[in-house]
């Protein structure tokens, strides 16, 4: 349970839907029984299985003390086919003024993920009488964090800090996770995802044993996690430093 979380302030608070980031992912998958999401097909492990196309939606809230959730689905399933693939299509116009792209030349899942956005939650389309199962339905893009969150306070959300550290501390912190100040943390909630910075490097190796790119890994597992991707870059002087720095396990915490 993240620091900050009540789920009494939870049960009280409006319902206003999902403001935050979405990570959308489509693989062939299949679900296991009694686990929750879908596992990655893997022809050479699996053989034969029977699999499906499986699109899972992740959703960051911009309120950190708010939990993260990940709805997976699969094409033919109706809250797809009737709620999240269509508004999802939905928002191909404002996704196209966004980021400059030209309409009917783009998928709008794949340039969908990663972005800010606004849902709403809706009854399942393949609810039964009597049942209340929902889902969600994408409304509306943002361009900045900043956006999204004046529009979440408008409809009686408030943003709360989940970290119960001074902005110093938690500089101090990031500093001695990657051994050199990091000059870049401009708030606190950017100090403190630099903290999963070395951790991620060092899986970033891991996967290149096999390839030897550490950076190309580096890149991907960024691009993989909507809250580290939307604060840094392989660029990014936290990246450079942790991946210049001394191996992970010789930094003292």
């Amino acid at each position: 349970m993240k620091n900050g979380y009540d789920p009494f302030d939870d049960a009280l608070a409006p319902e206003t839907g999902h403001y935050g980031h979405v990570h959308i992912e489509a693989f062939q998958g299949f679900f296991v029984t009694g686990q929750r999401g879908a596992t990655p097909y893997d022809e050479t492990v699996h053989g034969d299985r029977k699999h499906y196309l499986v699109i899972e939606f992740t959703f960051t809230p911009i309120d950190s003390t708010r939990q993260v959730f990940t709805i997976p689905t699969v094409k033919w399933a109706a809250e797809y086919s009737g709620g999240l693939m269509p508004s999802a299509v939905g928002l191909a116009e404002e996704i196209a003024k966004l980021k400059g792209l030209t309409m009917g030349q783009f998928n709008p899942l794949r340039e969908l993920s990663g972005l800010l956005v606004r849902t709403e939650r809706i009854p399942r389309p393949d609810n039964e009488e009597g049942e209340t199962w929902t889902t969600h339905r994408f409304l509306e893009i943002y361009p900045s964090e900043d956006a999204c969150r004046e529009a979440y306070e408008e409809a009686g959300g408030s943003v709360q800090q989940a970290i119960p550290f001074t902005h110093d501390e938690i500089k101090d912190a990031a500093a001695a996770a990657v051994g050199a100040t990091i000059e870049a943390a401009d708030d606190p909630q950017r100090a403190t995802f630099a903290l999963f910075l070395p951790a991620l490097w060092t899986r970033a190796k891991d996967m290149a044993i096999v390839d030897g790119t550490p950076r190309r890994h580096m890149v991907e597992l960024l691009e993989d996690n909507p809250q580290l991707v939307a604060r840094f870059s392989i660029t990014s002087p936290e990246v450079q430093k942790v991946m210049s720095a001394a191996p992970v396990e010789d930094i003292p915490f």
